[in-house]
């Protein structure tokens, strides 16, 4: 026992000095290895993500590139767009063939159709009816008033004041005498006008006096003028049959306020003034 107790004596600090130099060893080794492990963890994380990139761009190019070996770009979008467009093409085609096939097949039904005044097919007059019922009607009026036919009364009532130009006539509103060109026939609010022959209408216009006007030309220099008007139902260069409606009594203006509602009719022939009762039928 004394000779340890005298060895570790003697002996004592080169025993602590290897063991501390051992430690510091055995700890640097440590940490070397603990450090190459973690960069070896890290390369082959760098590798994974790489191989996976690598593989991404692979399997792109691969889509990309067609049997020839030539890069296409949106190889998949340029396939949609051209079945689309192939399918368009064909959808066209078809319809054109459709349309050529009905075009002939209709040309056939008009050579089979025989004038069905003189004949007893149903299916025959059914098919003429048809077709004249697609087609569009236009009106041409005739333009070929000439003061000897009888005119169409636009309004039914009675003359709140009459066609005057040789004598004037009392204006109560207006409070004074003077001649009238036209006439004001009596009328409720909302009452339908007519037209009194056909024509074209050549204007249509707000005024002071007589409200809305619609002028039509009959032909040969005739027209007529519609006034006191509202919801009017024709505009210009309208053509207009015998008895169409042209609109509705409105509102009387403040020229007229005590003769109260009415629809104010002039009938001219080149400009002049001409007396309508003498042109409407009894």
């Amino acid at each position: 026992m004394d000779r340890i107790k005298e060895f570790f004596k003697t002996k004592g600090f080169y025993i602590a000095l290897y063991t501390g130099v051992a430690a510091f060893a055995t700890l640097l080794l440590l940490y070397n290895y603990s450090d190459k492990k973690n960069e070896v963890r890290r390369e082959h994380a760098i590798d994974l993500n790489q191989n996976a990139i690598n593989t991404t761009e692979e399997n792109t190019v691969a889509k990309k590139v067609d049997s020839d070996g030539v890069i296409k770009k949106n190889s998949n979008k340029v396939d949609s767009k051209n079945e689309i467009k192939d399918a368009k093409i064909e959808q066209k085609s078809t319809s054109n063939n459709n349309g050529d096939i009905t075009k002939k097949d209709a040309s056939a039904n008009k050579q089979d159709v025989i004038d069905p005044t003189n004949c007893d097919d149903e299916e025959a007059i059914q098919k003429y009816l048809e077709n004249n019922m697609t087609e569009e009607v236009k009106i041409v009026p005739s333009m070929n008033y000439d003061g000897g036919k009888y005119l169409h009364i636009p309004l039914i009532g009675e003359v709140i004041l009459p066609y005057s130009m040789d004598t004037t006539v009392y204006y109560k509103t207006l409070d004074c005498y003077r001649c009238n060109p036209g006439m004001l026939i009596k009328g409720d609010e909302g009452t339908d006008i007519a037209s009194c022959y056909e024509g074209i209408v050549e204007k249509i216009e707000d005024t002071k006096e007589h409200g809305t006007i619609v002028v039509v030309d009959m032909g040969n220099g005739y027209k007529a003028t519609y006034g006191q008007l509202m919801n009017v139902t024709v505009k210009e260069k309208d053509a207009v049959t015998v008895g169409q409606n042209i609109g509705e009594i409105a509102p009387v203006s403040s020229y007229y306020s005590k003769e109260g509602n009415h629809l104010y009719f002039e009938v001219e022939k080149d400009g002049e003034p001409v007396n309508p009762n003498a042109l409407f039928c009894e």
